[in-house]
């Protein structure tokens, strides 16, 4: 299948995900601190309730993150406590925002990672250049949050002297695994860390995962925002990528990779598995920072898309479902020395896909 946007033939697999017909389902407000944009999601079903952390801005870069709740996972009531994280103080790591939070859940304590910095920009946030790191809340409700004392927990290094974003952790073998959004050039890729504690991290002094650097590949550019799951056996990894057209504006798409160790991947045959949409619609531009939940069997993937490709924003929040294929398997593990359901914010199961992916790159 191919889409028209903006002038560019954007390929994309027919592989089924289908958008939701009241998409954008969250948007930004019309006054206050999420005025901007919203972005980032990662949602959580516990079985009768949606809950969606995300990232908000008033476009003056100040990045917040937010809660909503949903009976349905389309129609979002954004909390009153909002927003929920928010910058620390002047003399704090990181003062001026806080930003693409990971949770997972251990039954009785959400754990939030989150970005922090120093430097405020007013371009995109991929290219703050203060000083970035990842700092660890927790919460008993998923509203009230307490910062660690320690913070950051992982500050920047040669690997990610450019820029680190989008965490996502894992509990695996009693260890914390974190991939991640990093940067220490002109392009991103994704990154590995490692920690017994949430607390005190190992990271892998290279990317893991880069852009093919193929001519017109789909991701043949950027990588980044991953979304990683495990099933006992293979790990799999939703991820964003994107191409450039010329030197004005690139295409961001969705796409999936799959991995017996969590460090070397091989891409999925029928990517990317979500484009934009036609020209004209509210996510025609690019959309990208997506964050996948389980629900009764199914898939949604919930994602990030603006109208113009060669604008930065502003971001609203759509959502799609999976095809048939795919099952979730069960799959308890200790958290914190407690042996639950892991339960992963924004990809709240690991999943197994039932249909055959490609073998090779």
């Amino acid at each position: 299948m191919v889409v028209a946007s903006f002038g560019v033939t954007v390929a994309q697999a027919d592989t089924g995900w289908v958008r939701n017909s009241s998409n954008p389902v969250l948007v930004a407000s019309s006054t206050g601190w999420d005025s901007g944009e919203v972005f980032g999601p990662r949602v959580y079903y516990d079985g009768s309730i949606y809950r969606m952390w995300y990232t908000g801005t008033t476009r003056l870069w100040k990045y917040r993150v937010g809660y909503a709740t949903s009976k349905d996972g389309v129609s979002w009531t954004k909390s009153t406590a909002n927003p929920v994280l928010s910058p620390g103080p002047s003399d704090s790591w990181s003062p001026n925002f806080t930003a693409s939070p990971s949770v997972i859940y251990n039954g009785s304590l959400y754990m939030m990672w989150y970005v922090g910095g120093q430097q405020p920009s007013d371009i995109y946030y991929y290219t703050f250049s203060g000083s970035l790191g990842f700092g660890l809340a927790t919460s008993r409700d998923g509203v009230i949050w307490t910062k660690y004392a320690g913070n950051p927990v992982m500050a920047r290094t040669p690997v990610d002297a450019f820029v680190m974003f989008d965490p996502w952790v894992l509990h695996v073998d009693n260890q914390f695994k974190m991939w991640y959004t990093c940067g220490n050039g002109a392009l991103l890729g994704v990154c590995n860390a490692s920690s017994p504690d949430g607390i005190h991290w190992t990271k892998i002094p290279t990317a893991i995962f880069k852009g093919t650097g193929r001519g017109t590949d789909w991701d043949s550019g950027d990588v980044y925002s991953p979304n990683v799951f495990y099933d006992g056996h293979v790990y799999g990894m939703w991820y964003s990528g994107d191409h450039y057209v010329n030197q004005t504006f690139s295409v961001h798409q969705i796409g999936y990779a799959t991995s017996l160790d969590g460090i070397t991947w091989t891409r999925a045959s029928g990517n990317p598995i979500l484009g934009p949409s036609a020209r004209g619609s509210w996510d025609s531009g690019n959309i990208d920072e997506q964050g996948v939940v389980q629900v009764d069997g199914t898939f949604r993937l919930y994602y990030s898309g603006i109208a113009d490709p060669k604008q930065n924003g502003p971001y609203k929040i759509g959502m799609a479902e999976s095809p048939a294929g795919f099952a979730v398997p069960e799959l308890s593990s200790p958290i914190l020395g407690a042996a639950v359901t892991v339960l992963f914010i924004a990809a709240v199961q690991v999943f197994r896909k039932r249909a055959p992916l490609e073998k090779s790159i």
